[in-house]
């Protein structure tokens, strides 16, 4: 039977990127606890990885845990969709260790507030100076975290937080979609959908953080030492996690209770917070690079669009002067095209931990090419063929289950 939720749960983003991803969030957030420093006698692979893989850190799971962490009141058809939904990604790309989800409510008060004060002060969240609902409002982002240990030690223990306000998570369809309150209280499944694709989102990203190991992803503090990071680009990181969100739902959809009655085709098909391989993305901003009309996504597009390092980083991509243009995004389905989803999604984390690899040696296994001819392939791929072209084979993941191309489950480090 469908489940009607009275009050709908939807997306906040915080540090949101351009309109091409649809203001999807960025997991580029540096772990929290200042006072906890990297180690100087820091070793890659170490005793920090030997840590990480005593506690099964990188191990992909069909348990279930995730940990959902709310104020006092908390709908408990809220929970039960958190953990539908979650339940059905861990059957696809698996579940990991120390994942939390933590839903305050900044309209009640710091009492009604206070599961949330001891959960975020437990995680070492912010050193645990978080004592009031304003000072959690303050610090609300999504993809961030915090590390219970030392950094780079036998005791680390690195934690993904996402850190929301109901109140704001309510009216998502609203506040960053085309819908108005009033349809959103009368279709509460336009919501759900969207909150369904935010969770397979932030959950990618936590994926992606957990073959970093004790290297980091994207977000440590010293991103130009090569033990330090692996240095995943925005480009990857948010175009592998928006691919996997919506080729997630269209499979799987069906499986959600809560979207009983529904259909794809006239329905959540039509529901987005994000895209990078649909074929309108695809043309519209070629369009506007090869000198046509700037349209769509492609309105902030020029012929003068190239890709280069200041796309390697969130800092200078989203940086006021840089280049408004999304192209840079589609790098993730371009280089599928060129290899496959498997590797896209599973082949490079496979192999981005190895310190003489990282992210950029992991493209060159698997590509044959380094950085800079990357970029110049990519930036003459975007002005090749006719504006109007579909985009080449392999440029969306396969619409059948994951299962006929690609084994998350095939896929951890033992040591």
């Amino acid at each position: 039977m469908k489940k009607v939720i009275s009050i709908i749960l939807c997306i906040v983003i915080i540090g949101c990127g351009g309109d091409s991803i649809n203001n999807q969030s960025s997991s580029d957030q540096k772990q929290s606890s200042d006072k906890k420093q990297d180690s100087d006698s820091y070793q890659w692979g170490g005793p920090a990885l030997d840590k990480l893989i005593s506690i099964d850190f990188n191990v992909p799971s069909k348990e279930f845990k995730q940990q959902l962490v709310t104020h006092k009141g908390f709908p408990e058809e809220h929970r039960q969709f958190f953990n539908e939904v979650h339940t059905n990604i861990n059957q696809v790309v698996g579940s990991y260790p120390n994942y939390f989800y933590v839903v305050y409510n900044k309209d009640l008060s710091n009492e009604d507030n206070e599961p949330i004060f001891q959960k975020l002060k437990d995680l070492d969240f912010k050193d645990g100076r978080l004592k009031t609902v304003a000072d959690v409002h303050d610090q609300r982002n999504c993809l961030t975290g915090s590390n219970t240990g030392q950094r780079r030690t036998a005791s680390t223990n690195p934690i993904s937080i996402c850190l929301e306000d109901l109140k704001n998570l309510t009216w998502y369809g609203h506040q960053y979609g085309d819908s108005s309150q009033e349809e959103l209280q009368n279709e509460p499944w336009k919501n759900l959908t969207r909150l369904a694709l935010h969770y397979a989102h932030e959950y990618f990203h936590h994926y992606q953080r957990a073959h970093s190991l004790d290297r980091g992803l994207d977000y440590q503090r010293d991103q130009d030492n090569p033990q330090t990071t692996i240095y995943a680009p925005p480009w990857w990181v948010e175009g592998a996690a928006i691919a996997f969100q919506n080729a997630w739902l269209r499979q799987h959809w069906q499986d959600i209770s809560f979207f009983d009655g529904q259909t794809w085709e006239d329905g959540l098909g039509n529901i987005s917070i994000a895209n990078v391989t649909h074929p309108w993305f695809y043309k519209e901003i070629r369009q506007a690079i090869m000198g046509g009309p700037a349209e769509g996504r492609g309105r902030d597009c020029t012929p003068d669009f190239t890709m280069g390092p200041w796309t390697e980083r969130y800092e200078t991509e989203r940086a006021p002067d840089a280049d408004k243009c999304p192209a840079f995004m589609m790098a993730t389905p371009y280089l599928a095209s060129l290899t496959s989803w498997q590797t896209v999604w599973i082949d490079i984390p496979r192999d981005f931990y190895n310190l003489e690899l990282g992210f950029w040696g992991a493209i060159e296994k698997h590509t044959g090419m380094d950085t800079q001819t990357f970029y110049d392939n990519f930036n003459a791929f975007l002005r090749s063929g006719d504006p109007e072209d579909d985009p080449p084979p392999g440029w969306q993941p396969q619409p059948g289950p994951f299962t006929n191309y690609v084994d998350f489950f095939d896929l951890h480090r033992t040591n």
